[in-house]
């Protein structure tokens, strides 16, 4: 209703034809002056200041990247600004008024467009050496130096850490749980300003009530402070070892023999380990292919306090374990022990075992740990056994044929074995029995002894590992 009608002017037709689309040298050199000589004089951070700061990995420098954070200056009237940090962890914006007092929403968003977090990004940097350095502090030696680790190995977030805690990571460390129940996110994040709060490091919960990750915790910023930051933590990895650590874990090594199995036989594979020296725990991903192979049975060999429990063979083609000493102390095993073997059947004919069974760290990083944390090259020898052998039945050649004082035999086997040449007669009486030792491929066997045996029809057998072998024979007086 104002009953003025205002004059509008495009002013970037100045001293032109056209209706420009920037300014011209002259309109620029202008702008420019007035800014550095009038503007910038003139700003007063005490009424308009500046935020500038960084969300890092529990105050090492490491930045976190792609972290989104939602400031919230004034609830009453929805004032608040957002950012998502970049590669340096950085986040920069402008305060509304001086000193203002906040609260903070800040989060490492899912990585799928659903926004639920997947096993990987729970899972991510939680490993068995968590369990050992969280069952350690709760016997007092040693307590967590840092409040980061209580808050890390508090993944039921009671504000409290006891035995609960540890049986939560040891099921998400092998899949039985995909994430942790308590938990709305894989990562917290504690105001800079906390740090310096006495209590901190000994018991970060009795601050605020533990409530100064949550996003109704209201605090100050300070204008122009170095303590508007914000330090993340990454539920169960008490030990720092997460993929936005830039932490990289060494590659066990696996040698597996090579092995031609048949359909439905049956074998184990002894995990014979090498340089197992001062380890304190470990934890093992393997790939094990569900349409070649049958899971029978895990069999703890020479490795103290290892159990069914340890052990995840739920999910298709993977099996996961992990183990620590009931004692919390180091171990040495011999190079050759064996720590568990697993039993299982061939589904259908296997040329290449190492095709169908390996290390995988996508499935659990395989990793095994010092006492001081630091992981060490174990490395598998893997025992092969045929407990089971599927026997083949093949012609047998011999001549001549009918005999009377000798008969010579041809055949093949299909590795080198001891075995037997076994006579029986036409009603399956056992005649005569020779012990040999075949070797592999073309066999030529001679008996020359013939006068202990019937006239009539006689039953020749050739029994080698996995082989049989038969054939018949007239025998003439």
């Amino acid at each position: 209703n104002d009953p003025i009608t205002p004059q509008m002017d495009n002013y970037m037709a100045y001293y032109t034809d056209a209706c420009r689309s920037a300014f011209t040298p002259g309109q620029n050199t202008r702008s420019n002056w007035y800014y550095d000589n009038y503007r910038v004089n003139h700003l007063s951070t005490a009424k308009c200041g500046n935020l500038n700061d960084f969300v890092e990995f529990e105050g090492t420098g490491t930045p976190l990247n792609g972290v989104n954070l939602r400031i919230n200056f004034d609830p009453t009237i929805g004032l608040y600004m957002e950012h998502q940090t970049d590669a340096t962890g950085n986040f920069t914006n402008t305060f509304f008024n001086t000193n203002p007092t906040v609260t903070a929403s800040v989060e490492i968003p899912a990585a799928s467009t659903s926004g639920v977090y997947s096993y990987a990004e729970w899972q991510d940097g939680v490993n068995i050496f968590d369990v050992v350095l969280l069952e350690k502090h709760l016997q007092g030696d040693p307590l967590f130096s840092t409040g980061y680790k209580h808050i890390a190995a508090d993944v039921n977030q009671s504000g409290n850490l006891d035995a609960l805690d540890v049986k939560e990571i040891k099921k998400l460390i092998l899949y039985a749980e995909e994430s942790f129940p308590d938990a709305d996110a894989p990562w917290r994040f504690v105001p800079e300003h906390i740090l310096s709060h006495p209590d901190f490091n000994t018991n970060p919960f009795a601050i605020a009530s533990g409530q100064f990750m949550d996003d109704t915790y209201a605090f100050t910023m300070v204008n122009g402070g170095m303590e508007n930051g914000f330090d993340g933590v990454k539920l169960g990895d008490v030990n720092g070892s997460n993929s936005m650590a830039r932490l990289s874990p060494l590659k066990l090594k696996m040698d597996i023999p090579t092995a031609q199995i048949d359909a439905d036989e049956e074998f184990e594979l002894s995990f014979k380990v090498k340089d197992f020296e001062t380890i304190i725990a470990g934890q093992m991903g393997l790939f094990l292919s569900s349409d070649d192979l049958e899971v029978l049975e895990v069999k703890n060999d020479d490795l103290d306090g290892l159990s069914s429990e340890n052990f995840n063979l739920t999910f298709k083609d993977q099996v996961r374990m992990s183990w620590s000493d009931e004692n919390l102390k180091s171990i040495n095993l011999k190079d050759g022990q064996s720590i568990f073997t697993l039993k299982l059947k061939a589904k259908r004919p296997i040329v290449n075992l190492s095709e169908v069974i390996n290390l995988e760290d996508e499935i659990l990083a395989n990793q095994f740990f010092q006492e001081n944390g630091a992981l060490t090259p174990v490395s598998f020898d893997i025992g092969f056994t045929k407990t089971k052998t599927i026997v083949k039945s093949s012609n047998l050649r011999s001549y001549p044929n009918p005999i009377s004082k000798e008969l010579h035999l041809v055949f093949y086997m299909d590795q080198s074995s001891s075995g037997t040449i076994k006579v029986y007669d036409a009603s399956g009486k056992l005649l005569k029995t020779i012990e040999e030792n075949f070797r592999a491929g073309l066999n030529k066997k001679l008996i020359s002894d013939l006068s202990d045996l019937p006239t009539g029809i006689l039953i020749v057998r050739v029994e080698g590992k996995g082989q049989l072998i038969n054939g018949r024979v007239v025998k003439l007086d």
